[in-house]
């Protein structure tokens, strides 16, 4: 017969108590870093809206620019009865920038209506637009300038981005007004 010998020696193990304590402190410590990680990604998704809505508005007063510049004739853009409207002619063609609804839009004037050329993007709003009489000469008519005014803001008013300013001043250069 063989005789199976027990070992006098304990076996060490954690008790249940041991095992609560350090899943509590481990679960503070995961909850603490996940709130620095949630902080950290709502302030970027505010510096990305805030930087998207930067671009879109540089980017309209851009083209906006362009426009004035390379135009043969500004019909309306700036003077005492402009009201959002900047008209022009480009090329022999009529155009007209306005704010239609909460975007910036450039049309193409035809007899039989209007046609949308380009139209700023939905996620963004624009809550002032103006078109103002800048600097002048008055020695020389051909010397004015166009300042323009744009404010936009994010759709998503989770973001807070609002107010965000772009003031150009264009000149006229070839042509009076």
């Amino acid at each position: 017969m063989i005789r199976l010998r027990k070992s006098k020696k304990k076996l060490k193990a954690y008790s249940l108590v041991e095992i609560v304590v350090s899943l509590g402190i481990m679960g503070v410590v995961m909850t603490m870093l996940f709130s620095v990680l949630i902080l950290s990604l709502q302030i970027t998704f505010k510096i990305l809206a805030r930087s998207v809505v930067r671009e879109e508005v540089s980017n309209v007063s851009s083209l906006i620019s362009r426009d004035i510049r390379n135009s043969d004739t500004i019909t309306n853009c700036g003077g005492p009865s402009s009201t959002v409207v900047c008209e022009l002619i480009l090329d022999g063609e009529k155009y007209q920038w306005t704010k239609c609804g909460d975007r910036m839009c450039k049309d193409h004037v035809l007899s039989t209506g209007n046609v949308n050329v380009y139209m700023s993007s939905a996620s963004i709003k624009f809550t002032t637009v103006s078109f103002d009489m800048g600097f002048s000469d008055p020695t020389n008519k051909s010397r004015q300038n166009i300042l323009i005014t744009l404010v936009g803001a994010h759709t998503n008013l989770n973001f807070n981005v609002n107010n965000v300013l772009k003031q150009t001043s264009v000149s006229t250069r070839n042509y009076e007004l």
